[in-house]
């Protein structure tokens, strides 16, 4: 996908939300667009991804500020995710019983690998039925199978390249189930909408593409 927008920041030292798409805990996949995160980033943006199903997240910083006032246009773009080998190398469910985790819930199956072949996975129904794999890295449930995947985030402020990244984990597919909070962020049929935004935005779009892959003439 490819976000972007001309924001103009009223109060850069707030912690606000510019956008966001995040499941209703951490341990469902989202993203979240924010100005000066947490207070230790005064005048920058930050692009937050969760990372289930231990609810934890993941983010990138502009290298950029954003002072009081000033216009100025942010992109960001995610890559599809690029899915990692399993455990082990198989031809059956039975070659998978020595390679299965033990929090593996469901078990393990012999699924096709996306290196060619077939590998180990623990099988599922849900992001909480998957194991981790090692510090830092979660697994994601997609079409019953457990895995890692790769995905690359790049941030462009101006029209020039600023930050990138790339991360293994559980970054699957972003789901389109929960609704597009601008300028806040909650569940507004909860009646707990917060974080409100302060200051303006201008021209915002949002793409199934990646429209960016170096520096472009901002409109």
């Amino acid at each position: 996908l490819t976000t972007g927008f001309w924001a103009s920041l009223s109060d850069p030292t707030m912690s606000t939300t510019i956008l966001d798409k995040r499941a209703a805990s951490l341990n469902g996949p989202g993203f979240e667009i924010r100005t000066n995160f947490t207070g230790n980033f005064p005048e920058k943006l930050h692009y937050d991804e969760n990372r289930p199903p231990k609810g934890s997240a993941s983010g990138i910083f502009t290298k950029t500020k954003f002072p009081a006032g000033e216009w100025h246009h942010f992109a960001v773009t995610r890559s599809d995710p690029t899915p990692i080998a399993g455990y082990a190398t198989c031809t059956t469910n039975s070659d998978c019983s020595a390679s299965c985790p033990a929090e593996a819930a469901q078990g393990c199956i012999c699924t096709n690998s996306p290196l060619g072949g077939k590998d180990c996975v623990a099988e599922c129904t849900t992001h909480s039925d998957c194991p981790t794999d090692g510090p830092g890295k979660t697994l994601v449930c997609k079409e019953g199978a457990c895995r890692r995947y790769s995905i690359i985030i790049r941030g462009y402020v101006d029209g020039e390249p600023n930050i990138n990244s790339s991360w293994n984990g559980s970054y699957g597919d972003l789901p389109n189930d929960k609704s597009l909070n601008i300028g806040c962020r909650g569940d507004a049929a909860a009646n707990n909408l917060a974080h409100f935004f302060l200051g303006r935005l201008e021209e915002l779009r949002i793409s199934d593409t990646i429209r960016y892959t170096g520096a472009f003439d901002v409109a």
